[in-house]
């Protein structure tokens, strides 16, 4: 497979510029400033591999004076006089993988010299204090900070939240359940950390009767709603750590528009003609749109000869 290309320096407004800005300043950038030192490991889990290989090379690492990048969930050679940078999601088990390598007490038989950790989304409650459990990685954190960027660019202009199977998940046979809940999160969750990267706080609009023709019962809504209650929070946040009060609600200024639409609509229906030989003929021959006339000349023995023809049920 050949590699993505990068993105170009003067490539300002693309999502895979902006993703990389966001890895290599905001992320890597805040661990310079901290004194992480000349050369850092960088650890991804599988939510974040495919995020930082679309858009950053090594050599984007390694200007930013990472040595190495490495599988969270993979086993690593101790390197106790470098700090450790964790991009990596909130999930339990990359909480509990990232506990690990911090649960000795001699700080001798630790794997790293300090850890800054930055989270691809906001990180659950109560998965924030297992975190505080672990007095090894406590004692050793340098930064702790929710980067929120958890969407895999595709190209210049195009993203994808990237989970496989949503599909069956939100069009399979059964009513919506868990499984249906938790993809609809993981969708809002991933695109506010797409607007939340762009600087935005949109307007959504979304297409609201599901498959059973009832108001609020499309995948589209169900991401809608919570989308909009992500970035609520998001938005909260981020003013309590800037020091501003913000109440929520309509009293925030929304900067762009969202639509979202699920695979029940068909924007290509429309414009399409029909996969039919008749359409085909209407498309190619100078048929008549309303009689289905076609006229046309033959030329036979004693001259040419003019025949005319209905097409299609005329």
């Amino acid at each position: 497979r050949a590699p993505l290309p990068m993105a170009s320096p003067d490539d300002h407004d693309s999502f895979r510029a902006v993703t990389k800005r966001r890895l290599l300043v905001d992320m890597m950038g805040k661990v310079n400033a901290s004194g992480g030192g000349e050369w850092k490991v960088l650890i991804v889990d599988t939510v974040t591999t495919p995020v930082l290989s679309a858009c950053c090379g090594m050599s984007d690492l390694t200007n930013e004076g990472v040595s190495l990048v490495e599988s969270l969930g993979k086993g690593r050679e101790p390197q106790v006089h470098l700090d450790a940078v964790y991009f990596i999601s909130p999930s339990l088990a990359s909480l509990l993988a990232l506990c690990a390598d911090w649960s000795s007490g001699d700080i001798a038989k630790r794997l790293y010299r300090r850890a800054h950790v930055f989270f691809s989304s906001p990180i659950p409650k109560d998965n924030l204090q297992t975190l505080k459990k672990c007095k090894g990685l406590v004692a050793s954190l340098a930064t702790l900070v929710e980067l929120n960027l958890e969407y895999q660019t595709k190209d210049t202009n195009t993203f994808t939240t990237g989970q496989a199977g949503a599909l069956s998940l939100f069009f399979g046979d059964n009513k919506p359940d868990r499984a249906f809940t938790d993809a609809a999160e993981t969708s809002a969750k991933r695109l506010a950390t797409v607007l939340s990267s762009l600087g935005e706080f949109p307007s959504i609009r979304y297409g609201d009767k599901g498959i059973d023709d009832k108001a609020g019962t499309s995948p589209a809504a169900a991401v809608a709603h919570r989308l909009h209650r992500t970035m609520l929070g998001l938005t909260t946040n981020a003013n309590a750590a800037a020091g501003q009060s913000y109440a929520g609600g309509s009293s925030q200024l929304s900067t762009c528009d969202v639509l979202i639409l699920d695979r029940s609509f068909d924007p290509i229906a429309p414009v399409a003609r029909e996969w039919t030989y008749e359409a085909l003929l209407f498309d190619l021959l100078p048929i008549h749109h309303t009689s289905g006339l076609y006229t046309y000349e033959i030329t036979t023995g004693t001259g040419v000869q003019k025949k005319k023809t209905v097409i299609g049920g005329h």
